[in-house]
């Protein structure tokens, strides 16, 4: 499927079979702002229009490099304490 086509639920499936819980809560509180979620990640690297797969395993790869080079980690009791319960939805599906 074409990154351009998806939906954001077909997204998130997507990020959860390439990633992890992390990379889940991560998208949902980027939230579709301009930065730092996968829609950016399209968007920067021209990958609109390439398959969903591809685009969720680069956004996968960049949230790990930022997530090791970054002295300031998230705040992953907050990001739970919001989006944990959709994150579970997500993540068992």
């Amino acid at each position: 499927m074409k990154f351009s086509d998806a939906t954001e639920e077909e997204k998130l499936d997507a990020i959860a079979r390439h990633g992890d819980r992390a990379h889940v809560l991560w998208e949902l509180t980027s939230d579709g702002r301009d930065f730092c979620g996968i829609d950016f990640v399209a968007r920067e690297l021209d990958m609109e229009d390439d398959d969903l797969e591809d685009v969720s395993e680069r956004f996968v790869e960049d949230v790990n490099i930022f997530l090791r080079e970054n002295p300031d980690p998230p705040n992953w009791q907050h990001l739970e304490a919001v989006y944990g319960d959709r994150a579970d939805e997500i993540l068992s599906e």
